[in-house]
């Protein structure tokens, strides 16, 4: 009758420490300037080989530069002053919300949805460059294809461009 009770502890340990992993999501390979993401409460500086979780978010100073493999194979590649969210994944695809900033994403299958303050993109197998601002969004893109969602007003769904 003991013995089970010496191992309760030890099993509520491990499954607290499961309960609060992150998911990550890939993994910092380039850092040029002041960069640093936001993992909970705490403000870290980025280096290369860090490795981005849900949740996180990433802001870059000045003339700063950041690139992020994710595990799918895209690149997305942050530049300038700027922040980006790192959101949980949708159908699969990992989830950028840039409020402001400048990022080129080389998205793989099954792709990369950014949400931009005034536009969503979802991007399955293309190069893409974003500028967003809060009050407008420039993008081009470069390769492949690309699909913008406008935003739903009160009461209506998002219509799909192509």
């Amino acid at each position: 009758m003991i013995g089970w009770r010496a191992w309760l502890p030890i099993g509520m340990t491990l499954l607290s420490a499961a309960a609060h992993a992150a998911t990550e999501v890939g993994t910092v390979t380039l850092v040029d300037g002041g960069a640093r993401v936001l993992r909970g409460a705490t403000w870290y500086k980025l280096a290369p080989g860090v490795r981005v979780e849900e949740g996180d978010i990433v802001a870059l100073a000045e003339r700063a530069q950041v690139q992020i493999e994710f595990a799918t194979g895209s690149l997305a590649n942050l530049a300038g002053t700027g922040t980006v969210h790192l959101g949980p994944p949708d159908a699969k695809q990992p989830l950028l919300v840039l409020p402001s900033g400048w990022l080129k994403l080389a998205a793989k299958a099954p792709g990369v949805r950014v949400r931009t303050p005034a536009l969503d993109l979802t991007a399955p197998d293309a190069i893409v460059v974003v500028h967003a601002q809060p009050a407008a969004v420039d993008l081009f893109v470069e390769a492949g294809t690309a699909k913008l969602i406008p935003p739903p007003g009160p009461g209506a769904g998002g219509v799909v461009l192509d």
